[in-house]
């Protein structure tokens, strides 16, 4: 995936933090905008947790799983200084699950969905099947989570982007992951399959939040379609969001999570 590695230090009262990898590059472009038409503005600030200075992501410590030093202390200052911790840690197991077509295709009735269509030639599996794959695939995010939280006690988690609806889209911008493991020849997974894959994906790291202790902030439908997919203004290449995708998303969590729409 994408290996951007923003890291714009300095809060002010009123600032979101965001802290994640290849989604976190999305705010830090909108953060940098926002510094060009104001200098002085520090209202989205973004930090990536690849970047050399941060790593080990995570330690084991004696009450557990915890951020590095060197994150812990940098998070730790911006929340003195009255920002606000945002994780857009993770994301992408859906895609790196389902992006490319199977060589098994496979298909599932979604329990919450159930009218949505069933792929003609695919076997069809049971969704708690998927769930609980989805659910082993995911444990480092689960313990990057627990990390975050240990840290940021008010900490805010965001649902990933939903999936881009467009294959020749997907093909013509896939990232390098995709690019080296052959999306061109292989092909991209039906539209409503990775929907699918997308939202048992959120319902999985939405159970993590609520088992922690983490607020869950689900997407906008002001950057989704009717149907609930990206929408093409939203998008910057097959998996992620753009800069205008991160405004949303910040309007959203100012004005309807911490009532502070600017």
């Amino acid at each position: 995936m994408a290996t951007t590695q923003p890291d714009m230090i300095g809060a002010q009262m009123g600032s979101l933090l965001f802290v994640g990898c290849s989604h976190v590059a999305a705010f830090a472009r909108a953060g940098e905008s926002l510094k060009r038409e104001n200098p002085g503005s520090k209202r989205i600030l973004a930090v990536h947790l690849q970047n050399p200075k941060y790593l080990p992501q995570i330690v084991e410590r004696a009450t557990g799983f915890g951020l590095s030093d060197a994150m812990e202390e940098l998070l730790t200052r911006h929340m003195k200084q009255g920002a606000r911790i945002v994780s857009c840690a993770g994301g992408n197991r859906h895609n790196i699950i389902g992006l490319m077509r199977h060589p098994c295709p496979f298909d599932f009735v979604l329990p919450e969905r159930p009218d949505l269509p069933i792929t003609p030639d695919c076997q069809l599996v049971p969704s708690s099947l998927i769930e609980d794959f989805m659910r082993r695939d995911t444990r480092a995010e689960k313990t990057m989570l627990g990390a975050l939280k240990a840290t940021a006690p008010d900490l805010v988690h965001i649902e990933s982007p939903p999936p881009v609806r467009d294959d020749s889209f997907i093909l013509e911008n896939a990232d390098q992951y995709f690019r080296s493991r052959d999306i061109q020849g292989t092909g991209v997974t039906p539209a409503w399959i990775r929907y699918k894959l997308w939202k048992t994906y959120s319902k999985v790291i939405r159970g993590y939040c609520t088992e922690l202790g983490i607020g869950f902030m689900p997407t906008p439908q002001t950057v989704m379609d009717e149907s609930g997919f990206l929408l093409p203004d939203a998008r910057i290449d097959a998996t992620h969001g753009n800069e205008w995708y991160a405004g949303k998303i910040v309007h959203y969590l100012e004005g309807v999570m911490f009532g502070e729409a600017k």
